[in-house]
């Protein structure tokens, strides 16, 4: 769980220094997911615009199950 957690923390702070901020963390059964969110600057960002990435990283194997639970 520990070497999850690190992976997951190395992907999120690459993220970081590209600009962009965590916005969500969950917990669900089967895994960890993460959604980071830059926003656009210009004239985009008064009309809202944002760049959208959604991480899932799965303990241990892949099932349908964990596939299923990232789809929702």
């Amino acid at each position: 769980m520990l070497e999850i957690m690190s992976r997951l923390e190395n992907v999120i702070d690459k993220h970081r220094k590209r600009g962009f901020e965590v916005k969500q963390k969950r917990t669900p059964k089967y895994g960890k997911s993460v959604y980071l969110v830059k926003e656009k600057g210009g004239l985009s960002r008064l009309l809202g615009a944002a760049y959208g990435v959604y991480l899932y990283f799965i303990d241990g194997d892949s099932n349908p199950r964990n596939v299923t639970e990232f789809l929702k």
